[in-house]
């Protein structure tokens, strides 16, 4: 019993606002994943189809796409620092966790997981499956 009594994770009412901060860092490194994946992987028919639409979202791949080394350079570096800004906020949670080594070397590695997987994976597969769509949402705030 004891050795379940010491391996337990205890985090604070204070820690909460940590948890949604990274919630929201993690979308928002899906988005600047998702983005890259879509604009960069947008065919000429479909830029095609975007612009006969004119509209805001075609506005702006068209302006986006006109210099892609700094569009590139742009979405790696917000995308850097966000997740740099997630790990900053789970080495906080995690030494706040008050728990084992072993717990807080698992929950590192869930972490890391959750990042790679909903941060960059699954965005980049759904982006390139609906680039458009994506496009649509994503590319206006970028201008």
């Amino acid at each position: 019993m004891s050795i379940l009594a010491t391996s337990m994770i205890h985090w604070s009412a204070s820690d909460i606002p940590l948890f949604g901060l990274l919630a929201v860092l993690l979308i928002l490194s899906g988005c600047f994943s998702s983005t890259e994946t879509a604009l960069f992987g947008l065919t000429h028919s479909q830029r095609l189809t975007l612009r006969r639409r004119r509209s805001i979202a075609s506005r702006a791949v068209d302006a986006l796409l006109s210099d892609q080394r700094m569009l590139l350079i742009t979405i790696l570096f917000g995308n850097m620092l966000v997740n740099v800004l997630y790990f900053v906020v789970s080495s906080v949670l995690l030494i706040r966790a008050e728990s084992s080594i072993w717990i807080q070397a698992v929950l590192g590695i869930a972490f890391l997981l959750i990042i790679v997987a909903g941060g960059e994976v699954i965005p980049k597969v759904l982006a390139n499956a609906n680039r458009v769509g994506f496009i649509r949402v994503l590319a206006p705030p970028l201008l």
